[in-house]
């Protein structure tokens, strides 16, 4: 029967508790950073759709110039070279508005992964209308501040500093041996 072991068990108990605290907060952590993805997904799904919008309308832009570069060649106005210069630029039209949908294709995609969806699900995204977007306020913030906060209120610091203070509780253990 030990009778006398030098705190071992009771700071056995403290140092597994602080473990699972620390499981906790890794959790929360994992579950912000989750949210943050999924964040990110959803802007690079609407950053997409922007530059799809404006690679279509620089497709459109490219025909109306070739039109309009046709009517000053049947009139004598331009050489027929200037009609071969904007169709080579309807041809980067047309590429960069290709790139723009498979961009697009890969961010919905990568949206519905990070939610775990059917990449087969159909789903819309609504922008902010500009009402809601001007009701942003921005607020400035010091480097003093953030750390203040994060140090304060992020799961994965509050992590670190119990797991901390489990590895002193393992420094007594080993003391105690």
């Amino acid at each position: 029967v030990a009778l006398f072991q030098g705190g071992l068990i009771r700071n056995t108990i403290k140092q597994n508790d602080l473990n699972l605290q620390s499981v906790y907060k890794d959790y929360e952590q994992a579950s912000n950073d989750l949210a943050l993805s999924v964040s990110v997904y959803y802007l690079n799904v609407l950053q997409s759709q922007e530059r799809l919008h404006v690679a279509d309308k620089n497709r459109e832009i490219s025909k109306l110039q070739l039109e309009q570069i046709n009517k000053l060649i049947k009139a004598g106005a331009k050489p027929e070279a200037d009609a071969l210069e904007i169709q080579s630029q309807m041809a980067r039209a047309e590429q960069l508005f290709v790139v723009a949908e498979n961009t697009l294709d890969l961010a919905w995609l990568s949206l519905k992964q990070s939610m775990r969806m059917d990449p087969q699900a159909k789903m819309t995204l609504e922008p902010l209308s500009e009402e809601q977007f001007n009701s942003v306020q921005i607020q400035k913030y010091t480097f003093e501040e953030l750390y203040a906060v994060a140090s304060e209120q992020r799961p994965g610091i509050e992590a670190a500093r119990i797991r901390l203070n489990g590895a002193k509780l393992g420094e007594k253990i080993a003391k105690s041996l």
